[in-house]
């Protein structure tokens, strides 16, 4: 049967402005797309999506009024309040003219929103449309969050233990480890944020950027917390280095005398280079302002990647196959980065002491060519042949996504 244009069914995508949430929200629009929806992406004014790379795809701008926002993590417990307060408006209007105007943009099937646009289920829930939270996290992370707000509850405020100490429950997570370190006053409106983020609202069901096979435990955990149907479908970074662990950084990866591809932010160029650095490292370095990063990483010549251990990295890594050198900096990175290097064993870990060219240089060549780097290597090579069952026929994440 043809099914006509008017009738299709249209999702609605609503991510975050951040490249981290952004790409697996759009990695999920195309399997959507692929199976039949129509896709509409509203999406803020900071950091746009580039639209021209995605004709398929109907782009609507949430006139929020931060298009000039600074988007660095200190700024971010300011700025998301503020977003969810301005988007509700403009986003209700738009869901407004979509409902009176099904022939252009198809019926409205649901809506699909990251947990930082929780402003999101509160306008869909006046217009009566279902909502399906996306976590772009892992699972390990969002536990070390609802674990940090149960310390709280049973008076772990301020800490009275070691941030070093394993917490209750959680052994494998340290506090240092946890959402915020316990150990002074933390200003109510960043508590109130962090608990709505945690929060699912009246989201019919979780669509979780994880696998099941990678953590499991956690997600078991989740099901009877969260009490909805989770979908693991398994689908970049606001980090600024300083000076000093730049110039530490690029003596390190110098005298590792190992050949290394370096992904430099425009915020750090070549001119903070020492002086005659390039010349020094010749053919044996490349740098670049950004690369394909999937594509490198399934490159047979990559042997580790350093990673501040974001989740999509993470999980980039693992399912090609390459182990890490974990640099963690703030959310869920050191979780991350915990479980890479104590649980999966699958990295090393390059702290904040860390970060002298001796001790670089040292990581690097462990990594790249003694003894400990081949068994992180064939940990991994492991981990991903059991991840690569879960997209199989069968498999987990298969039958999440057709669920």
């Amino acid at each position: 049967m043809v099914v006509e244009e008017a009738e299709r069914c249209c999702v609605v995508l609503v991510p975050s402005p951040f490249q981290g949430h952004i790409t697996p929200m759009l990695q999920l629009a195309f399997v959507l797309y692929a199976k039949g929806f129509s896709i509409v992406i509203n999406h803020p004014e900071l950091n746009p999506p580039d639209s021209s790379k995605h004709p398929e795809f109907t782009f609507l701008p949430l006139k929020d009024g931060l298009s000039n926002s600074d988007p660095s993590f200190l700024n971010l417990f300011d700025i998301i309040p503020e977003r969810n307060m301005n988007g509700r408006v403009p986003f209700q209007d738009y869901l407004v003219e979509m409902m009176e105007k099904p022939e252009i943009y198809g019926r409205i099937s649901c809506i699909v929103y990251d947990h930082l646009m929780y402003f999101t289920t509160e306008v869909a829930d006046h217009l009566k449309l279902p909502t399906i939270l996306l976590r772009v996290s892992s699972c390990a992370y969002v536990e070390a969050a609802c674990t940090f707000f149960q310390l709280k509850a049973d008076n772990y405020f301020p800490m009275p233990v070691s941030v070093a100490d394993p917490v209750p429950k959680v052994p494998t997570l340290r506090f240092k480890d946890l959402l915020f370190v316990l150990t002074s006053e933390i200003l109510e409106h960043i508590l109130q944020l962090a608990e709505k983020v945690a929060n699912v609202g009246s989201s019919v069901a979780i669509i979780w950027n994880t696998i099941e096979n990678l953590e499991n435990q956690a997600l078991s955990w989740f099901q009877q917390h969260y009490r909805v149907p989770i979908f693991t479908i398994g689908l970049g970074s606001i980090v600024v280095m300083d000076k000093e662990e730049f110039v530490e950084t690029a003596w390190g990866l110098f005298n590792s005398n190992q050949p290394f591809l370096w992904v430099v932010r425009p915020s750090a160029t070549e001119h903070d280079l020492p002086d005659g650095y390039l010349e020094a490292v010749g053919d044996r370095g490349h740098i670049v302002k950004w690369p394909p990063q999937k594509e490198v990483l399934a490159h047979p010549a990559v042997g580790g990647f350093w990673s501040h251990c974001g989740w999509n990295s993470t999980l980039q890594s693992i399912l090609e196959g390459v182990p890490m050198i974990c640099r963690p900096c703030f959310g869920d990175q050191n979780v991350n980065a915990r479980y890479l290097t104590h649980v999966w064993k699958v990295g090393l870990e390059l702290g904040p002491d860390d970060l002298t060219r001796c001790v670089i240089k040292s990581i690097i060549r462990k990594l790249m060519v003694e003894e400990e780097g081949k068994e992180l290597r064939q940990r991994v090579l492991v981990m991903k042949q059991e991840l690569q069952m879960s997209f199989r026929d069968g498999g987990s994440s298969h039958n999440s996504l057709k669920s």
